[in-house]
């Protein structure tokens, strides 16, 4: 509930306990919208809506009238009351969760930024390994190729030898 709304509340429920016709309707769940009463008259704007209280439409005063609106004022009061200090225990407890909440959305926006922290500096890790790989993927194609070349040499001289050692063994027989 925001400050506005439970100022708008408090000053509906002033007007209940001072005007038995504001009571009448705050009782009765007829009011569209808050209402102030300064202490004179009637309440201010005309801002509440909702059936004057049968004795007033009457106006009648008798002793047992006024008892009897005095014992229903002090009900209504009592009741303006607790729903004073129930709407102002919702009010904190709705500041409570929203300093929790606040507190909660940080603490996350901080483990995202951390984990967007880490996310770049393993996403550079991998860049850098697989540069590596790379280079070493091409260190072992040359090698590769190296090695073919020097298995062709070393069948070339084997042959050349091979070839070397049949004409020798000619020449020797004869």
């Amino acid at each position: 509930m925001s400050e506005a709304v439970a100022t708008e509340v408090r000053q509906t429920l002033d007007a209940s306990l001072a005007d038995a016709r504001v009571a009448d309707a705050v009782l009765a769940g007829r009011l569209s919208r808050a209402v102030e009463y300064a202490g004179f008259g009637e309440p201010a704007d005309g801002s509440w809506s909702g059936r004057p209280a049968p004795a007033t439409q009457a106006g009648a005063a008798d002793n047992g009238t006024v008892a009897e609106d005095t014992d229903l004022t002090a009900r209504r009061r009592k009741a303006a009351e607790r729903d004073l200090g129930e709407a102002e225990d919702a009010l904190e407890t709705a500041r409570a969760d929203h300093k929790d909440a606040a507190a909660e959305t940080e603490q996350a926006e901080d483990a995202l930024q951390t984990a967007q922290r880490e996310t770049d500096r393993l996403r550079a890790e991998l860049e850098a390994a697989d540069s590596k790989a790379a280079a070493a993927d091409r260190a072992m194609l040359c090698a590769r190729a190296r090695l073919d070349r020097a298995f062709d040499a070393v069948r070339e001289a084997e042959h050349a030898r091979d070839e070397a050692a049949v004409r020798v063994a000619e020449l020797e027989e004869r």
